[in-house]
This record gives C-alpha cells, structure tokens and sequence, in this order.
C-alpha cells in the first residue's frame, strides 16, 4: 500500500512538473513571437498600434467594423507618412508610393488579399487575379468593350436609363425613402417643386440598371420595379464579406472560414452569381441580334499577343465584375458629389450655368467633344470622389523579389504594401483645405478658399496623389465608362432641374426642419462614418455609460461604459410609467489640432441636478457627472467628426427611475446614462420660421416648464408635426395664464436683438415656465464681451416689433435666426432679419469658441480626461 500511494505521489509529481514544463515552453514561445514581429521583423523599425504590429485581426477587426480607410487615416494623422499596420502590412501616404507601388508595377504584384475575391479560384477576374501575365491577357481583351466605337454605344444606352430616372424622379411621388428636391427649370414649374427625393436611393437603382443593360442588354429594372431591388443589399453584403476574409487571407480564407462566419452572405453570393450567369448565357445564345453590349463585344474577341479568347466561365466572372464595379463605384461617386454640390449652392449654379451654355438640348448631351468640354463638371465629379472615394482604404500590393524603395526606405520581397486612398485625398501635403469641397482645385487658374492658385505644377502635385481609379496596369479599365456614365447623368439634371436640399433635415428617412447641415461629410460605411445622414436605429456608436443608485446606500456607482445601444430596465419602471426622468443636452467636437473638448458640462450638470430635484429623484454629483460625461466621449472618440468638418459629438446624459415601482414613492433604484451619436442639424441651415402655438400650453408657471424633463416635449411632438407640413420648424410658447408673454421656442431659448446705429440690444426671455437656455446664456456673455447691452427680463408678445432680429438657442442646433414668427389666432406675422448682421456676429463668436478656433476667456471649453 505504502508503495503504491508512493507510485501514486511520484505520477502527481510528474503530472505537475509536466504541467510547469509546458507553461514555460508556452510562455517562452509567446516571448519569442512578440520578440520577433517587434523587435526583430524587418518592419520593426515602423511605427504603428501595438495589437496591429503583432496580427493581423487589427485590420479583421477594423473590416468588421466597416471603417478600415477611416482607421488608417487617423493612424497616418497620428504616426505619419508611413504606418505598419499588421505584421507584414504598410501603409504609406505619399504620392512617391504611389508611383512606386502602383505606376511602376514591376517591383509589386496585387497581394494575397485578392485570392478571398474571385468566386472561381481558378477563374480570376481581371480584379482579383494577381498573376501579371493573366491580369495583361485579360487586360488586352476587355479594353477592346472600352474602345471610343464602344463606349459610342454605351452612351446610348446611358441616355435611355437617364431618361428613365428623370420620370421617376418627376412622376413617381409614394416613395417614403426620400431626401432631395428638384423641380423642372421651366418659368411655369419654377415654384412646383417635387416631393423630396432620396438621390441615394435612386442612383443606386440607376447604376444598377445601367450595368446589367450594358454587360447583356438586360437591365434588373430596379428604377420601375422593386422586385429586384434586394440584389442591391446582397452586393454590398458580399464585398462586406470579401473585404473581411481579404483582410485575414490564412484565417479566414485558407481555412474555408468565410462559409462558417458569413453562410448567409454566401448563399446570397450564390444567388446573385447565378442569376449573372443566366443572363450571360441566355444573351451569348442571342448574339446575332444587332444590340452591341459588353457581352457582344468580348465574345469572340481575340487576346492580339497570345490569340486565346474568353471561356464561358471567364465571361461570366468578368461579367459579375463589370455590374459590382459600374454598379456600386459609380453611385458612390454620383451621390457623393450630388450631395456636395446641393451643399454648396455657388457651385451648383456654376456647374448648371456651364452645362445650360453649352447645350441647346437633352438630346444635345451624348459621348462627344462638347460633353469632355465641360471643364467644371469634369472637376466637380473629380473632387465628389476624392472627398468619398468608392475604394478608401489600401489597395494592397505585395513585393516582388528584389524589393523596392520607397523614398529612402527599403522594403523586402513579400511584405504587404499599398497607399491609403481615402487618407492621401485628405493629405493637407497635396490638397489644402482637404474636407471642403472645392472643384477650382482641379482647373488651373483657379483660386482656393485659402489664396491657393492652381498653377500647372500644384495642378501636377494633386493628381500624383488622385487614386480613385488605382493608376498602372492594375488601374480600372472602366474609367472612361464612369467618367461617361456620371456626365451624361450630371448634366441631364443640371440641364433640366433646378435642385435644392428638401426643406426640412433628412433624419432617418423622414424630413424635418430645413435641410442637412453642409458642414457634415458624404461618407461611406466600410469606409467612413456617414454625418450627414447618421441613423442611430442602424448604425451604432461604440456603446453608453451607465451609474446606479442605491436607495439603500445612498451612493452612485462608478460610471461603466456598457458595449451596446440598449437598456435592460423593468417594465414597471416609474421612468416608464410616471415619467418620472429628466435629461440634458451638450456637444463634444475638436479643435483644428484634432483635440477633443466638451462644452460647458459642468453647466448641464447643475441644471439636472436642479430637474432631478423637482420629480423626485436624487441628484447626480458632479464628478460622477463629468466622469460618465468623459468616458462615455473617450470611448466613442472616433464618432467626433475632424474639426474640418465642423460636425460634433451630441452627448444625451439623463437619468430615471429604473426599479419597479406601483404608486406614487420614489423607487429603490435610479439609473443615469450617457449616450452620443454624431450630430446632426436639428434645423439645417439658413433662417427658420416660427409658429405661435395657440390652442396648447405646454408648461403652467408653477409647473414642469422650467426643468428638463421629457413630459415638456411629448405633447408638443403632434403640434410641432402639424408646423412642419406649414413651413414652420419651431413653436413659440407663450405664457398659460395670459398668453401675453413669451416662454420659449418648443426647442430652445428665446433671444431678441435690437441693433440701431452702432448700439445694439439683446434680450433674453425669462419666463418661470421655461428652461434656463446654456447656449442663451452663453451667448448674452459672449454678447456682453462684445460692448452689447444685455438684460434678461419678461418679453411681452407685441414687443416682437421692436425687434430687429430674433434667434433660436439651443445646444442641438447653437443660435438659429428666426427669419418670421406667426400667430393664427390674430393673424400677426412678425418679419426679422434673415441672419442678420447681430446673428453673424454674435453666432462666430460663440462658434469660434466652441470650435477652438478662438481663445476660450471663459473657460468653457473642457478638455477630453485621458
């Protein structure tokens, strides 16, 4: 027994010396790989975030993510011109890697990542192959679809799919998805505008159409009809997908992974490559008609160097290539620049005025000398796909043998290379002012927003680093297609409408308040956050921040930062039941450093302690406060637009009873958050007008109506609807008891100004039935810096003539001038400045000091805590 037990206690021992053994192996192992890709890996030497440095699921991560090109130019924005992202993965900035990855393509070869593309591994397309001698057989052949004869015949069928989308766009009015308006340029029809139209929408319908049309005479018809309108969806989906499995080849794509995670994705792929294929071999049996599509063009052509020709399956594939290609890169482009040039109203009457001059006609407009002569509109569709180039990200190539310089530094064969196009388009080096929309920069001779004046050479710099169509060899060969596509499209429109943004904001599929703000960017999800039309239903932040209080201890907890957009509360929660939540409003934006700063918090926070007070519920100190506040931006620093921009971060804190509770005590337990979402204009731009809302009162005087709380905004939802079908974004509260006196707009402040002579006058409304407005006060201290005389005091309604201009103050929208306030009840309308001289001053002042483009005297301005 004893020699057992002693057999037994040896094979334990050895059992756990086996145990340490391997631990240390495994951590010496660890030691090793770290130690190799930081210290002695070729590509040591870059800089780069540490997790991208040791793998490759940083860039996985980042493709999940949909914002590889966004990522990458904030990497460049912090390390410079060169970034290792990945173990083996550069990314440089800079037109000399353009010349030397792209133009002079014997050093590199198109990287691995392409083998995740072609659904044929054997059957390549010309994208996704990356043998040089298989990309130039394919090359000699397509280029014979791309001949001046060619694209002659495109424009035809270009023209036929424009006309279709003008009826659309004029006839077709039960589309709810809508956003821009337009109208025909006809005397008669100037004031007829349309229902507002989703451009978006449509010219992705558009350029589906035209695709299909063009590659074997069959269009899906989505302009018409919805029922293929899916297809749209499945595309996106599937370059989702490839773009994912590209960015982690071993993993995802040598591992046969990609079935596993994305089964759905490829089953759609599945479908949408069958379908393609029917209809390439149903329109090949059909060649004999006399319609000279891309499928007429290829078929039969013969490679001039080797003599070989396409097989079925390499039409096909080059086929599915030529719709996802002139389908989603070219919509890309329309309604990018379309978006920019409804945001920039000189522009847009410069680009009409050029095509209205240089065509008699619709019918004028076609593949020709007058429509390449249009030098403004060849400029404003260059510079709508520098600001949203279709590809933002890099394009990868890899190293061939032999290595290559890039400036003064040498990389060996095999590492992963390539130029961030989203990032080099917005390199002040090559394009100042790189956010603004400016086509001037691409004439010459022309003059920029900075003094900058286009010479031949600067002219020259620019285009160097230009990468929306790649460049070499390896470029797009449909380039003079899209080029044709989108100005046979521009300049029907610009020939035929007169456009304007629709008159109300575009938030999440409806219009409200008049028009998007032109400070925001036209991006790309997989690339970029989209400003301008950011909808949180479906597109989410990184996550919030949640604080609890105990009823039994009397304290908050320490503010945590929660990984997703949603609540988990009890359905008898008074916040739910007895309104019993309050809630603020302020903004996070950066500086032109790029450094992040919150305004006023501390000012937020008071005033919700004083609203948490009034329904009963405990106050939430201000550290915890400016802690969540803090963290909660931190976390979703990313969302902070750059200061070119001009966008912000809007922060919701609130807070509400969130343990179940029957009757009218306080619950045991209260829940603050924090949420943030890009900003959005809650009016647009340009002057508002204002309705008296008559026939509600909204808050008595020893009421809610001077606390934030969501039971002052509710009833007010229906009234403010009804205003909107009217023209009018905002009510005007007055006084319950008299209705005499004025409270406050239904979403901000109320500010009177006075300017007679050199003297000028601003008042305040106060009103114990309204909130105290931050941004009104921020603005009466700012107005006094300015030598304003500034009072705060009861405004009676028929004051309003005394007043030269009226603005709206809020933290959603900053000061807003009120062009007109209405009351129906006496049929009074009160006519104010439209952004008047007072508002311009007042409203740059205070902007320039959110902004931190001017000095903060205030101390306004809180520093994101690290």
């Amino acid at each position: 027994m004893d020699d057992l037990s002693k057999v037994v206690g040896a094979s334990l021992s050895v059992s756990k010396s086996t145990a340490t053994a391997g631990f240390v192996v495994l951590l010496i192992a660890v030691i090793a790989f770290i130690f190799k890709r930081l210290v002695l890996h070729p590509l040591s030497s870059h800089p780069g975030p540490l997790i991208g440095r040791l793998t490759s699921l940083y860039n996985t991560y980042h493709a999940l993510k949909k914002d590889q090109a966004r990522n990458l130019h904030q990497l460049h924005e912090k390390y410079g011109p060169i970034v290792r992202y990945g173990p083996n993965h550069v990314s440089i900035r800079s037109a000399e890697g353009v010349k030397m990855l792209y133009t002079n393509s014997r050093y590199t070869r198109k990287a691995d990542n392409y083998l995740a593309f072609p659904r044929n591994p054997e059957k390549a397309s010309l994208f996704s192959s990356i043998n040089k001698q298989v990309h130039a057989r394919k090359r000699r052949i397509l280029r014979q679809g791309f001949s001046d004869s060619a694209l002659k015949t495109a424009g035809v069928t270009i023209k036929k799919h424009v006309a279709t989308l003008c009826q659309c766009l004029e006839f077709l009015d039960n589309d709810t998805q809508e956003g821009y308006v337009l109208s025909g340029r006809e005397p008669s029809n100037s004031e007829r505008w349309s229902r507002p139209k989703n451009f978006s929408e449509w010219i992705n319908r558009f350029t589906f159409d035209v695709s299909s049309d063009l590659s074997f005479s069959k269009s899906f018809d989505m302009m018409r009809y919805a029922g293929n309108r899916h297809i749209i969806k499945i595309l996106h989906e599937t370059l989702w997908a490839d773009n994912v499995t590209g960015s982690s080849l071993t993993l995802l794509h040598t591992l046969r992974l990609k079935w596993l995670l994305f089964s759905d994705h490829v089953r759609s792929t599945v479908t949408f490559d069958s379908f393609i294929e029917k209809a390439a071999d149903e329109r090949v049996s059909k060649l004999s008609d006399s319609k000279k599509d891309f499928m007429f063009w290829l078929t039969g052509a013969v490679d001039p160097v080797t003599g070989d020709t396409f097989t079925m399956e390499e039409l096909v594939e080059e086929a599915i290539l030529l719709i996802t290609a002139g389908s989603d890169t070219s919509s890309t482009a329309i309604s990018s620049t379309i978006y920019y040039l409804l945001h920039s109203p000189d522009k847009l009457a410069r680009l009409q005025a050029e095509v209205r001059s240089m065509f008699s006609s619709v019918d004028q407009i076609e593949f020709g000398t007058e429509l390449q002569a249009c030098t403004y509109l060849r400029a404003c569709i260059n510079e709508g796909l520098r600001l949203s180039p279709p590809a933002g990200s890099v394009l990868h190539r890899q190293v061939e043998p032999g290595g290559v310089h890039v400036g003064d530094t040498f990389y060996p064969e095999g590492v992963n290379i390539g130029v961030p196009v989203f990032s080099i388009h917005h390199d002040k080096e090559y394009f100042p002012d790189p956010f603004l929309f400016q086509p001037e920069r691409w004439i010459v001779g022309e003059t920029l927003a900075d003094g900058t004046i286009i010479t031949p050479d600067f002219l020259k710099h620019s285009s160097a680093a230009f990468m929306a169509f790649s460049a070499g060899t390896r470029g797009c060969i449909g380039k003079p297609l899209a080029y044709l596509q989108i100005s046979i499209l521009f300049a029907t429109l610009m020939f035929k409408y007169d456009m304007r943004l629709c008159q109300q904001s575009w938030v999440n599929g409806t219009c409200s308040g008049s028009g998007p703000d032109p400070s925001k960017e036209y991006e790309l999800v997989d690339m970029f956050i989209k400003w301008d039309v950011y909808d949180s239903k479906r597109n989410n932040v990184a996550g919030h921040v949640e604080s609890v209080y105990d009823a039994a201890t009397g304290k908050w907890t320490t503010p945590t930062f929660v990984e997703s957009p949603f609540l988990s509360i009890h359905g008898l929660a008074p916040g739910l039941h007895y309104g019993q939540q309050v809630f603020e409003g302020l903004q996070a934006r950066r500086d032109p450093a790029g450094e992040i700063s919150i305004f006023r918090p501390d000012a937020n926070a008071a005033r919700m302690r004083r609203s948490a007070t009034f329904v009963s519920m405990p106050e939430v100190p201000e550290d915890i406060f400016l802690e969540a506040i803090h963290l909660a931006v931190r976390k979703n620093a990313e969302y902070v637009c750059p200061h070119d921009v001009k966008g912000s971060l809007y922060i919701r804190p609130f807070q509400f009873g969130s343990s179940a509770q029957i009757g009218l005590d306080p619950p045991e337990e209260f829940l603050f958050c924090v949420f943030v979402q890009p900003h959005i204009a809650f009016h647009g731009h340009g002057a508002i007008k204002a309705l008296v809302l008559d026939d509600f009162d909204r808050a008595a005087t020893r009421g809610s109506g001077a606390v934030k709380v969501g039971g002052n905004y509710a009833p007010v939802m229906r009234w403010t609807s009804e205003a909107r079908k009217e023209g009018y974004s905002v009510l005007l509260h007055l006084d319950s008891q008299t209705q005499t006196e004025i409270d406050e707009f239904s979403t901000s402040g109320f500010i009177g100004i006075r300017r007679i002579g050199g003297e000028t006058s601003l008042v305040i409304a106060d009103s114990k039935a309204a909130i105290e407005s931050i941004t009104a006060d921020s603005a009466a201290r700012v107005a006094e810096s300015l030598g304003w005389r500034v009072e705060k005091r009861t405004i009676r309604f028929d004051e309003l003539s005394n007043f030269t201009e009226v603005l709206s103050a809020g933290t959603a929208a900053g000061l807003v001038s009120v062009s007109c306030v209405h009351r129906k009840s006496t049929n009074e309308t009160f006519n104010f400045d439209s952004e008047g001289p007072a508002y311009e001053e007042l409203w740059g002042a205070l902007k320039s000091i959110q902004n931190g483009t001017a000095m903060d005297s205030f101390g306004w301005r809180h520093s994101l805590q690290e």
